[in-house]
């Protein structure tokens, strides 16, 4: 062999890469929303708008599981970043949604990136239109049911339940992360307790089997997670759910998705580049969440 043989070599490797191509017909959706203006109304830092783009970058990177193997990527971007703008930018984003889904009524798996937490209101709102009542497992350190008057990054489940049949469960709350009011007026909302993985499976499996008429979406708010794996994010979680919590968590929705006729629906928010390291651990660990939402452990 010569001594840029390597380099020949490299370059003869066929291109197995995931595709995103718009208006396909494939059953894989991916909702692009990179905008921070809810969390720069609620306080916190900006960055959450580069999530969905960093996140994509290293989806795209993985290895696709068959020749076939495409998904339809739609982006809601705001023209208008005025944050004093940011009711009417919701209502556009809901319209924008509205019309996506309709076209991409042929998705089976629908997958939504923010931005900041408040993007979970027009998708989930969206949903139940189309679908009717929904079950929300959310994935937090905060409950984002601030009963404020102006709407931001905290309010998203105050707004949803207002306008939708909700049934609404919170894991990985802090109490010290969360004011009283914040859990007044909010109906059937619970809180799981802390716990071991292998009980938070068993509590889940309880859940689920009582709401399967219910349309479920998986809301993962990236400061729910653990700051020793996941330190990329605004708030960083010096007490979050472990990276063993998580996979039981997806693990127990796509039971439920697997025997639902309904579409199988999981956010990710509150991802901030910003603060990932230079190996980039914080996406590809999240690349690697969204390609098991898609694909699942193996395939054939």
């Amino acid at each position: 062999m010569g001594q840029n043989d390597w380099e020949d070599n490299l370059k003869e490797r066929p291109s197995k890469k995931l595709k995103g191509l718009q208006s396909t017909n494939s059953p894989l959706l991916i909702l692009g929303s990179p905008c921070d203006l809810g969390v720069i109304r609620n306080g916190g830092k900006r960055g959450a708008k580069h999530g969905p783009a960093a996140l994509m970058a290293s989806f795209q990177s993985l290895v696709a599981p068959n020749d076939e193997s495409t998904y339809d990527y739609q982006e809601f971007n705001p023209r208008n970043n005025d944050p004093n703008q940011f009711e009417k930018i919701q209502k556009d984003e809901c319209q924008n949604f509205e019309t996506l889904i309709n076209i991409d009524d042929h998705a089976q798996k629908i997958l939504h990136l923010g931005g900041g937490h408040d993007h979970i209101y027009p998708l989930a709102s969206t949903l139940a239109k189309t679908f009717g009542p929904l079950l929300i497992l959310n994935i937090d350190a905060h409950l984002d049911t601030r009963p404020d008057e102006v709407v931001h990054s905290g309010t998203p489940f105050r707004q949803i339940q207002n306008s939708s049949d909700l049934k609404l469960y919170q894991i990985g709350i802090h109490s010290f992360a969360n004011g009283p009011e914040n859990y007044e007026g909010m109906g059937t909302m619970e809180v799981l307790p802390p716990k071991p993985p292998a009980e938070l499976d068993q509590d889940l499996t309880k859940i689920l089997k009582a709401n399967q008429d219910r349309l479920l979406i998986l809301s993962v708010d990236c400061d729910g997670l653990d700051a020793s794996f996941m330190p990329a994010v605004s708030a960083p979680n010096h007490y979050g759910l472990s990276q063993e919590h998580f996979e039981v968590i997806l693990k127990r929705c796509q039971a439920f998705w697997s025997n639902s006729t309904r579409p199988q629906v999981m956010g990710l928010y509150e991802f901030n580049p910003i603060y990932d390291g230079l190996p980039q651990s914080c996406a590809r660990y999240l690349a690697g969440q969204m390609y098991k939402f898609f694909y699942g452990e193996t395939h054939e």
